[in-house]
């Protein structure tokens, strides 16, 4: 790393014998045991060898001084030191004539803190040498403390710069690391004004809490303090929560009650009319005074009318509320205001070091992709400017610069009093005028407190949005100036930015393309993003010229299917950035959502939560009212189309196209040893558009997303042209109507029927129970081939199933021994057993009928549909006096009876072609019978070469699953083959991915999807860290049970996937978060949600950190105190089962010799 003629000295103790030879082995011995190991560099002629291939073989000198270091050192043996020396080796580097590299040359565009803050990013970087940056600037003094005034002895930044140290986190680290000193800033403040109905008002705020306790209560009473405590309390849950959905405006009326409707009050001053109050101010100041000062201080900090205010994301100005501490009043360091001293000029000049030039009253316009700045070639420029003089800089940039809303405001400095409150008394530091009739505060800052050391003569005052000019000779000078106004569509722009930033080699900075409240710290933090993505691109390693084309091509994508897997899909491979992709989405039908688009049925209802089912960065509405537990399939449908819209997806997608083919390229068919696992020439696909052509390109990836509900599995004796020679034909014999659950839509379709449904899914639950709902309907039976573990989605409000799993001890940190032995498992039935008991049946939830055995953990998809358990309950609880005791606790007694054939199929059917025969020989009349059988996978598309590959890999194979306690038996349903590797990929086809094909026994699929996306890419980045098992040793997530080839344990699945991309959070990475407990908590005692994946890892996501510790962290407490303690006893004992088990192992390595693992990957 040193440079020509550089040098480095090296001070050791070395032995005499400069060869190391004559020396006697005890010496060596004796200095190892004073902890010098045995790697150490004994002698001046190591010293030299290791120093030669270097460059510093003929530039080492050597200077020994053992005699004059060695007096004093009793402490080592005479011996000893005979035979020891100490050498002082200095190397110099060979000077090298190499011309310096030329430097990178950035032009900056405004000098307001967003441009001073992208050269300072650029001038203290590890690579700084390599740049000279000139910065250009309109006007005839920088921007950031352009106004700044002198006034006597003081310097007064116009306007006055501030920052609250809760809100300005990048703002003052950027003065800590410059030494910049800061002074706290007084905030007592007057809210004062003419409400329109009763004259003047003050509200007082000052620095003293118990005292602002005291006012706020004798201003608006224990009432309105308690319910403004009360929302502000919210302020971390309403953040985290994605507030983004609605306004600052609906938030307040929603939580303070208040509202942006005017109300109406006839006025009379003087015996004039006046025309009726319609203004904030008016609304507020009475009937919610908290409501009024907190507006106030906004509204002036925003420099924004009260409609823009009104209409502000919540999510922008939430945080903000959050950072003054609204919810402490302010009290605590957190809460404080600080400013520079002596004032902002002192940042500036100190983010002005290192610029080569600063061009004052140097105006640019219409520049292009050159990057030609007042006739000079730069490689990289930064318009650091307002969005709405972006347009004037760069020729034909993108629209969105435009659409952005700016305010004009206008600040004075002047000695003017009437700016204060009437009455003297009401004076303070910060006063705001808030009179009824005006569109804005005005705000006047009373310098003499704000400077407490000044030496002003006189009051001096500073005052915002005036609502008239001051008396002329009070006037020190006036600045105007302009702020943005965000709305609902500024995250938008914002991402429309985004893309445009590098394109041609010109950024943007400045506080508006970065989503907040629009101050300093945006402007800080924009800068920063500017100059991180200049050095990422202007300093990017030279690429093979011989390569460069394929490396600057995308790689062409095929997504097959627009679902949830789809979508995911697409999202994560547009994103990529090594490498980019160019992505197509073919979608058979015309609409986004797949099977929840296609194959649903009236009032269909997922039967997993919101909270696990969404997306890890893009989550539900927490309200139930705008969106309950479990979205009905058109609110999940609605949410998709944003998912869609948001990240936009929808341009991609080639709707009523269905695939016709997926084979190999061309280029692959000449070769023919697979085993190296390389598809890399890519895949030939063929597909039929929405005007039947018939398209043909060639794809690097293919993700085939098609779904789970593509072909509907119909039995054997169903089929009209069935050959079973056990059973009858009995789709020729009935002369009723058979559908398939496919075909259902509304329960019309039963009226005047007797209804039998085969099926042992959420579907035939859902049928049996609208069939027998309906009162025209003459009867109803379901036949059931095993039986089903029932259990509803919804334990009780609030309380979806899915939430009651934990991680800790189960997925993650258990010991492989009580994995393999599955005694958390064990331990998990016996809790699930007593639970169910308690419900009436140890068999299932209030499950009397149709039950499949010993409820056992592992073993089972459980059937979240439980509206017919009732139904079905009834002619069995009707048999016995314990029965109809919990029919009356259940309240069962009306129900309508559904009857069950268990155990048994139908077999034939009789003369008259509506009574059909089971197999135990009871007997059922039928008009209508519905085939809720499910479906299976089917790829007609992938070529015979390929699906022979899959077939081999014997992924299916029943030998290995049932190895593990499971019997993929007779019951198994057909079904073409998935790949080995997670059911991801296969190891000769890791460009081919199957995403959302898996079966979680108590989970969603569309997480699942997420994450095997996430790790689909890695795989193909080479990033991902597989853990190969023994042959014939089957994944651990796979479910014991025997119907589902492919059916996994949903949080051991995530586990084992995540773990492989290092993706799978950590203790210590929780522990380190701003909310350790709440992280903790939600992910020890909580369920495997995709977000908690992406707090670690290559898609770290800030998102997520506050999904986890906000919305998640909230789920986890509305499982109820006794729910969540009788987790923690589960965890608990799981964690003593843990402790034994590494203590065993500890006894067992110490009696083999071996190192432990403990929580090993398995």
């Amino acid at each position: 790393m040193l440079p020509g003629g550089g040098k480095v000295a090296v001070s050791d103790i070395v032995l005499k014998d400069h060869s190391d030879r004559g020396t006697p082995f005890w010496v060596k011995m004796a200095l190892r045991l004073m902890g010098i190991p045995a790697c150490n560099l004994w002698s001046v002629d190591q010293y030299r060898n290791k120093l030669a291939p270097m460059g510093y073989e003929n530039d080492v000198t050597v200077q020994l001084v053992g005699e004059q270091v060695f007096k004093g050192w009793s402490f080592l043996p005479t011996r000893l030191l005979k035979h020891l020396d100490y050498a002082l080796i200095v190397a110099t580097k060979p000077a090298i004539n190499i011309e310096p590299p030329k430097k990178k040359r950035v032009a900056i565009i405004g000098s307001g803190l967003a441009g001073l803050s992208s050269a300072h990013y650029l001038l203290t970087s590890k690579d700084a040498a390599d740049f000279d940056v000139d910065i250009y600037e309109a006007n005839d003094r920088p921007g950031l403390a352009g106004n700044t005034e002198l006034i006597g002895e003081q310097l007064v930044d116009v306007p006055a710069r501030m920052a609250c140290l809760g809100y300005y986190d990048q703002y003052m680290n950027l003065l800590e690391e410059l030494d910049i000193p800061t002074t706290v800033v007084r905030t007592d403040s007057s809210f004062y004004g003419s409400d329109g109905r009763s004259g003047h008002v003050c509200h007082g705020y000052g620095q003293n809490s118990f005292v602002n306790v005291y006012n706020a209560i004798f201003i608006g009473g224990l009432g309105k303090l308690w319910q403004m405590a009360s929302a502000l309390s919210k302020l971390n849950d309403d953040i985290d929560g994605h507030e983004e959905q609605i306004t600052f405006g609906e938030w307040m009326q929603r939580n303070l009650g208040v509202s942006s409707e005017a109300q109406t009050s006839e006025c009379k001053t003087n015996g004039v009319d006046k025309q009726p109050t319609q203004d904030l101010p008016s609304l507020t100041c009475h009937s919610n005074p908290f409501a009024y000062i907190m507006c106030g201080s906004l509204a002036w900090m925003l420099s924004c009318t009260w409609s823009d205010l009104w209409n502000y994301p919540a999510d922008i100005v939430l945080p903000y509320c959050r950072g003054l501490k609204m919810d402490r009043l302010g009290v605590g360091r957190e809460g404080q205001v600080v400013r520079v001293l002596p004032s902002i000029k002192a940042l500036e000049r100190a983010l002005l070091y290192g610029v080569r030039k600063l061009h004052l009253g140097s105006r640019v316009a219409a520049m292009d992709g050159t990057k030609v700045v007042n006739g000079v070639k730069y490689d990289a420029v930064i318009v650091a400017t307002e969005a709405k003089a972006v347009s004037k800089i760069v020729r034909n940039c993108s629209e969105v610069f435009d659409k952005f809303k700016y305010h004009p405001s206008t600040i004075y400095l002047h000695t003017d009093p009437t700016f204060m409150p009437p009455n003297k008394r009401d004076w303070k530091c910060w006063n705001v005028e808030m009179s009824s009739g005006r569109k804005e505060p005005q705000l006047t800052f009373w310098l003499n407190e704000f400077y407490p050391d000044s030496n002003f003569d006189g009051h001096v005052f500073q005052t915002w949005a005036p609502t008239h000019a001051p008396v002329e000779e009070t006037i020190i000078t006036r600045s105007d100036f302009e702020r943005v106004v965000h709305s609902k569509e500024t995250r938008s722009y914002i991402t429309k930015i985004g893309r445009e930033q590098g394109n041609d080699g010109i950024y943007y900075a400045g506080s508006y393309c970065v989503y907040g409240m629009g101050l300093l710290e945006q402007a800080l933090v924009s800068g920063k993003e500017a100059s991180d993505r200049v050095l990422n691109d202007l300093l990017a390693p030279p690429k093979d010229v011989t390569s460069l084309e394929t490396d600057v091509a995308p790689l062409k994508a095929m997504i097959i299917g627009a679902g949830p897997s789809g979508l995911v899909a697409a999202k994560y491979l547009l994103e990529s950035k090594n490498p980019t992709y160019d992505v197509t989405i073919v979608e058979s039908s015309d609409s986004i959502g797949g099977s929840f688009m296609n194959k649903v049925y009236d009032n269909c209802r997922l039967v997993s939560s919101k909270y696990l089912t969404a997306f890890s960065d893009d989550r539900m509405s927490e309200d139930t009212e705008i969106c309950p537990d479990h979205p009905s399939t058109t609110q999940y449908v609605d949410y998709l189309k944003s998912y869609a819209e948001r990240f936009g997806l929808r341009q991609h997608i080639h709707f009523g196209s269905t695939v016709v083919s997926v084979k190999d390229a061309e280029s692959r068919n000449d070769v023919t040893d697979n085993k190296l696992g390389d598809d890399s020439n890519g895949y030939e696909v063929q597909y039929n558009n929405h005007k039947n052509q018939i398209i043909t390109g060639d794809y690097d990836v293919v993700a085939v997303c098609s779904g789970l509900h593509n072909i509907e599995y119909v039995p054997k004796s169903f089929l009209p042209s069935s050959s079973d020679k056990k059973n009858t034909n009995i789709a020729t014999k009935f002369k009723g109507q058979i559908i398939h659950s496919s075909q259902y839509k509304n329960p019309s379709i039963f009226a005047e029927k007797r209804v039998l449904i085969l099926g042992c899914g959420e579907t035939a639950m859902d049928i049996a129970h609208r069939a027998v709902s309906n009162p025209r309907c003459k009867s109803v039976a379901l036949s059931v081939r095993r039986g089903f573990l029932s259990i509803p989605h919804n334990l009780a409000k609030d309380r979806p199933l899915d939430v009651f799993i934990t991680n800790l001890f189960e997925h993650a940190y258990e010991h492989p021994w009580v994995h393999a032995y599955r005694l958390r498992w064990v331990l998990s039935t016996v809790f699930i057993r007593l639970f169910l008991f308690l419900t009436g049946s140890s068999l299932g939830f209030n499950q009397w009928a149709v039950q499949t055995g010993p409820v056992k953990r592992g073993y089972h998809i459980i059937n979240k549909s439980h509206a017919a358990m009732g139904h079905l309950n009834v002619p069995v609880k009707r048999k016995s006096l314990w029965g109809r005791f919990w029919m009356w606790v259940y309240q069962e007694g009306g129900l309508r009876p559904i009857e069950s054939f268990h155990k048994t199929e139908v077999t034939e059917v009789e003369d008259d072609g509506v009574t059909v025969i089971f197999g135990d020989g009871r007997k059922y009349a039928a008009d209508l019978i519905v085939l809720a059988t499910g479906y299976k996978q089917s790829f007609p598309f992938l070529d015979d070469k390929i699906r022979k590959e899959f077939r081999e890999e014997s992924v299916r194979a029943r030998d290995e699953h049932n190895s593990c306690g499971g019997d993929m038996g007779k019951y198994s349903i057909e079904e073409e083959h998935l790949p080995k590797e997670h059911f991801i990929i296969s190891k000769t086809r890791p460009h081919l991915g199957f995403i959302g094909f898996v079966r979680p026994n108590v989970g969603a699929i569309p997480p699942m999807s997420e994450l095997q996306v996430m790790w689909w890419l890695e795989k193909m980045r080479g990033n991902v860290k597989t853990l190969d098992l023994k042959p014939g040793t089957p994944p651990s997530y796979m479910v014991l049970g025997r119907k589902y080839p492919y059916g996994v344990d949903y949080g051991n699945y995530m586990h084992r996937v995540a773990e492989d991309i290092d993706a799978a959070p950590t203790l210590s990475t929780l522990a380190k978060s701003s909310r350790p407990l709440q992280a903790l908590y939600t992910y020890c005692i909580g369920q495997s949600m995709v977000s908690l994946f992406r707090l670690q890892g290559p898609y770290e996501s800030k998102i997520c950190w506050r999904v986890a510790t906000g919305e998640l962290w909230r789920v986890c407490m509305k499982r109820g105190f006794a729910e969540n303690c009788g987790l923690l006893y589960m965890t608990w004992l799981s964690f003593l089962m843990n402790a034994i088990a590494c203590t065993l192992e500890c006894l067992w390595c110490i009696l083999t010799l071996k190192k432990p693992k403990f929580f090993v990957r398995y």
